[in-house]
């Protein structure tokens, strides 16, 4: 997917910026840039574009 033509709105990023108004509770899961599954699937897309691709570990 390419994001360099994507037109960015500046209401839209506004109104982003906002925090909502509720009466249900909202709760916010953790971040996933430390998991374990996040990681094999970037080293393995890192892998499959490379011009050179390391040869496989043993972790």
């Amino acid at each position: 997917m390419n994001h360099s033509t994507m037109a960015h709105d500046p209401a839209m990023s506004a109104k982003a910026g906002k925090p909502i108004a509720t009466s249900v509770p909202v709760h916010m899961a953790e971040a996933l840039d430390h998991h374990p599954a996040v990681a094999e699937i970037l080293k393995d897309r890192a892998e499959s574009i490379s011009q050179d691709p390391p040869m496989k570990s043993c972790s």
